[in-house]
């Protein structure tokens, strides 16, 4: 028999870790917003935000200000971490 429960939660973090994976590629070309982030990568904003919640608390990201975005609220703008991209990067290409 087949657990769904076990499939979805692996799908899930599947999703979540690749999410991350472009998030950082996206962050490390320039400071972005949570909106510009999804935008960029198709994906709906209330899926972009707990991940740069994680990242910013793993020290990953870190808030450089706030711009208003389309639908003219503030929006926190996030870049990456030097230290971590280049410990990141080093670990994924070898």
């Amino acid at each position: 028999m087949i657990d769904t429960r076990a499939e979805a939660h692996e799908k899930a973090r599947t999703f979540c870790k690749r999410l991350k994976n472009d998030i950082r590629l996206d962050l490390v070309a320039k400071p972005q917003t949570g909106s510009e982030l999804a935008e960029r990568l198709g994906v709906d904003v209330l899926s972009i935000r707990p991940r740069l919640t994680e990242m910013y608390k793993d020290k990953e990201i870190y808030i450089i200000g706030t711009r208003k975005n389309k639908k003219g609220g503030n929006e926190r703008v996030f870049r990456m971490t030097s230290t971590f991209y280049e410990d990141w990067y080093d670990n994924e290409t070898v």
